[in-house]
């Protein structure tokens, strides 16, 4: 199966889980492709100034990789500044949460695997 990124609709999702801003989401494999494997593979934009608020994971991890920018992610507690190539991983009952503080744009691949 081939999907254009033309055909990649934008879901855009406000002050998430008490972030700040607007939060663009391009999924790239809907539920059913996902195969209860995983709830969420899509990439993240994220304007200065935007990001998802501290939250923790339940039976799932997730998973980013910085594409683009310099996002911060508070890993537990400690934050952390990533650069394009970069990944953090949240385990099983660990929190985090990401915001862009830089000038440039940042866009990260999210991928959230259940349990």
């Amino acid at each position: 199966m081939i999907k254009k990124a033309t055909d990649i609709e934008a879901v855009v999702k406000a002050e998430m889980l008490g972030g700040k801003g607007e939060v663009v989401f391009h999924h790239l494999a809907d539920k059913e492709q996902l195969l209860d494997h995983a709830r969420l593979f899509s990439i993240l934009t994220l304007e200065k100034g935007c990001g998802i608020g501290y939250h923790t994971h339940t039976g799932e991890r997730e998973f980013f990789y910085v594409l683009q920018g310099t996002p911060t992610v508070n890993d537990n507690g400690t934050e952390y500044v990533l650069h394009p190539g970069d990944s953090a991983m949240t385990e099983i009952g660990g929190g985090h949460s990401i915001e862009n503080h830089a000038e440039e744009t940042a866009k990260v691949l999210a991928l959230i695997m259940l349990q």
